[in-house]
């Protein structure tokens, strides 16, 4: 699980800085390198990929699975409590570049040159997440995460200087990268037998948390000095995620 939430939690901070560097070429470039890893990925799943056999007694209409999912308190708590700390994370994540470039004046490829740092980090935390579950207790790492990105966005306001931002917003990320796989577990555990199901609704809350950030951020970019108004709408979304998923049980093993 960690290798594989890895890849989809790099990618997203990835594609900021590749995405600075080809626009520095032209603002076509990255629509045509998307075009063109798409053609290539196309082509990968439908010469690599292994078809899967799936026997008649356990195929069952999607509107059952969705429902069978979607009727479950637990799943759903957790499906909110996802939202919200998505949410708050990607109104973070979004103007970061924004914040470089009007507080601190960097170049487009300054820019994608510190995020390059901060996702290195992102990628650490997901590589390492499994080996730390391990050693403490996933309920106990993901009762304490929340917790420390609600720290860490707070310090946000009291640091001025780049490279100290710099230093936090990797540390924020490494935090990142160890809880991503969790709230997949975490969910997947609530209904059996319906791991891609969870999967596509945590995808599909994942990326309306993402709009909504936009949405979000963009208002409190402007209505707020610098990163202050986004720093601590981050730490109140993150921290009231943290309430909904005690409220739904999640640290319940950790409190008994």
């Amino acid at each position: 699980m960690g290798y594989a939430t890895a890849g989809l939690s790099v990618s997203q901070m990835a594609g900021v800085p590749i995405g600075g560097y080809l626009a520095g070429i032209s603002w076509r470039a990255p629509f045509i390198t998307i075009s063109a890893a798409s053609l290539v990925l196309l082509l990968l799943i439908n010469f690599c990929m292994p078809k899967l056999e799936i026997g008649t007694w356990h195929r069952i209409f999607f509107t059952v699975a969705y429902k069978n999912v979607l009727t479950n308190k637990k799943t759903v708590s957790y499906l909110l409590a996802y939202f919200v700390f998505q949410t708050g994370s990607f109104t973070a994540i979004t103007f970061i570049a924004t914040w470089f470039n009007h507080s601190f004046g960097l170049s487009l490829a300054n820019i994608s040159t510190a995020i390059i740092a901060i996702g290195a980090g992102n990628l650490a935390g997901s590589l390492l997440g499994s080996y730390i579950v391990k050693r403490f207790g996933l309920q106990k790492i993901f009762k304490t995460e929340p917790m420390t990105f609600v720290i860490l966005y707070v310090a946000l306001l009291f640091v001025h200087h780049f490279w100290m931002v710099e230093v936090l917003l990797t540390i924020i990320y490494v935090n990142n990268g160890f809880i991503f796989p969790l709230f997949m577990t975490t969910l997947q555990s609530t209904v059996e037998n319906a791991r891609s199901t969870i999967s596509s609704l945590s995808n599909a809350v994942m990326y309306l948390g993402e709009t909504t950030a936009g949405i979000v951020g963009g208002i409190l970019f402007e209505q707020f000095t610098g990163f202050s108004g986004i720093a601590v709408f981050a730490a109140v979304m993150i921290a009231l995620s943290l309430l909904l998923y005690y409220q739904a049980g999640a640290f319940k093993k950790v409190d008994n």
